[in-house]
């Protein structure tokens, strides 16, 4: 039997532009998210920088040199390459290597190039490393015009602007940063705003999205090839043989070669014939649900696959094309899978089956959950900064004034402990006021390489007289060559002994207390676990114990955990809860290796 090599061609060209396209399509989405969390990151930096600014001129501070400080300490992180404050012209007005102040910026800055939903970014090449730089551009205005202010809010603006001048006026350097901030809040009139277009630009490493797209872009090449030296192989072998068997040897050579390539494919396969039964189910499909191949082939995918993925064989019109499809697998909700159905057809479009192709996304969407952690994060440290200036000045006045009435009562009387009362309150806002802003800005951590067991080993010797007080039975537990980690040493003892106290909280009656720590099984890094037998959480409300501000203790803030999480998470770590009602809780904390 004689097949014609351009049918062939034709078939392999066919297959490999839909594996091509479908990869991709892939790239192009990983990519944008990649370029989106980057973009949110950036935005989070100029925010900060700008309410940090705002603050402080607020107060009567030096608002231009606080913000130069704060682009300084911010410019730590070594996935920044710089942060600028520039005008309209391209001066430098601020910059995280001050020897670059009053200097020209190198490129053009185009708000308009791939904006966002505030500002824009676009990739410059900077030409001291000779690398790609992530740059987001956003306006920098982080002060009100005075005519903007109440008549109060206008005269303190003016006041401040006063002192600054008072105090600065001796300095050239300084003055000019003066001017810039002057010029910035407009004090003298709108005409002083002219020319004056200030922003912010943070440039951002990239090379983890250039990683990324190396390894896209590697995969597609490996997988077009295999298609083509497997479709020549069979071009050559037909060509070769004419006869029935000569025909019927190579068919079975392609066959094995394409069986082959569908269970090596990192996307899930799932492919039924004419009566329904499943055929082709590969190993990435396997890793996905938990189900061994023996299982489902040659059975009715209702019966054995999990109904999200079933019901894509259950339709009315065998003919019916279902594409861009999320579903969720799975009563945990813990994998995520994007699915395609395709029907497959004879020549005379009569329905021969069905395939699925499956394609997980968990990964993406613990991205996804982690950029939406930043964007609150945002959130939160813009409203601190209003509340560290609204609401602090007036608790001062009001905690002077009710110690000055107590004064005037005898203390035994009613009117002297009403005041008590009222500077205790006062206090304890205040002491809120400083969790949230603990929380809300960025952690400058101490990172030194440090032998996590002992860590672990001295933080419980520190609770064990809260644990006997208690009736909790203490223990831990260390595994031999745990390798060492590079973190802060305080604030790891403070994540530890936030996770001990609520775990005693949750063992009001007493019970016990487990804490081991051992090498990650397949990731390079540790594992500390702290497991207790108290009340446990309700899988609701387990997956909120992070959140800023949510508790289940009446006297408590909701920010102890939030800010475990923060840490953990600033370290490159990350913190993981599991619990049963009525029998416990179980918090693991992972943390890379030294290397």
């Amino acid at each position: 039997m004689f097949v014609s090599p351009w049918l062939i061609a034709a078939s392999i060209g066919l297959m490999t532009l839909i594996i091509v396209v479908f990869a991709a399509n892939n790239l192009r989405r990983e990519i944008n998210l990649i370029n989106d969390e980057m973009y949110h990151r950036g935005q989070s930096l100029a925010r900060f920088i700008g309410a940090g600014t705002r603050a402080s001129m607020m107060q009567g501070m030096e608002g231009a040199i606080h913000t130069q400080r704060l682009i300084e300490q911010a410019a730590i992180d070594p996935s920044i390459f710089y942060i600028a404050v520039v005008d309209g012209d391209g001066k430098i007005w601020a910059h995280s290597t001050p020897e670059l102040i009053n200097t020209q910026i190198e490129h053009d800055v185009n708000l308009s190039a791939q904006p966002g939903d505030v500002g824009g970014w676009h990739v410059v090449r900077d030409s001291s490393t000779d690398e790609n730089v992530f740059e987001v551009v956003s306006e920098f205005s982080p002060f009100r015009r005075p005519w903007q202010f109440s008549g109060r809010g206008r005269g303190r603006m003016r006041l401040a602007l006063k002192r600054l001048n008072d105090r600065l006026h001796n300095s050239e350097g300084v003055a000019l940063t003066y001017d810039w901030c002057r010029n910035t809040v407009g004090a003298t009139g709108p005409e002083k705003m002219e020319g004056n277009d200030y922003r912010i630009l943070i440039g951002l490493d990239m090379t983890d999205q250039e990683k990324v797209a190396r390894q896209a872009k590697i995969h597609i090449v490996l997988v077009s090839l295999i298609l083509f030296f497997v479709g020549l192989g069979g071009w050559f072998s037909l060509l070769a043989a004419q006869t029935y068997q000569a025909s019927q040897s190579t068919l079975k050579n392609i066959q094995a070669f394409t069986n082959l390539l569908i269970l090596k494919l990192p996307v899930g396969i799932i492919a039924t014939d004419e009566n329904n039964l499943i055929t082709t189910y590969n190993k990435a499909m396997s890793s996905m649900i938990g189900i061994e191949p023996d299982a489902v082939l040659t059975e009715k995918p209702a019966s054995v696959l999990p109904d999200s993925l079933a019901g894509f064989f259950d339709v009315r019109d065998a003919l019916e094309e279902v594409f861009e499809k999320e579903v969720v697998i799975g009563s945990d909700g813990k994998l995520t899978v994007h699915v395609s159905s395709v029907p497959v057809v004879d020549a005379d479009n009569h329905p021969q089956g069905r395939v699925l192709l499956v394609h997980d996304l968990t990964e993406l969407k613990k991205l996804e959950k982690h950029v939406n952690q930043h964007d609150r994060l945002v959130a939160l440290g813009k409203m601190a900064a209003g509340v560290a200036h609204e609401v602090r000045n007036p608790l001062s006045s009001i905690k002077g004034f009710a110690t000055l009435l107590g004064e005037k009562f005898s203390k035994d009387s009613d009117e002297h402990k009403a005041a008590d009362l009222l500077v205790n309150e006062v206090e304890r806002l205040n002491r809120s006021i400083t969790e949230l802003l603990n929380y809300s800005r960025p952690l400058p951590l101490q990172l030194k390489k440090i032998d996590l067991a002992r860590l672990v080993d001295e933080s419980v010797q520190l609770m064990q007289g809260d644990a006997g007080a208690l009736g909790v039975d203490l223990t831990v537990r260390i595994d031999e060559a745990i390798p060492p980690v590079l973190v802060d040493e305080d604030r790891i003892k403070q994540v530890l002994l936030n996770l001990y106290l609520n775990a005693f909280q949750a063992m009001e009656n007493g019970g016990e207390l487990n804490v081991s720590v051992k090498k990650h099984d397949s990731e390079k890094g540790v594992v500390v676990t702290v497991v207790d037998t108290g009340s446990g959480i309700d899988g609701d409300l387990l997956k909120r114990v992070t959140d800023p501000y949510f508790t289940t203790k009446p006297d408590g803030t909701g920010l102890g955990l939030a800010l475990a999480y923060k840490i953990v998470d600033e370290h490159g770590g990350s913190l993981q809860f599991f619990s049963t009602p009525g029998e416990g809780t179980a918090v693991e904390m992972f943390l890379p290796a030294e290397t």
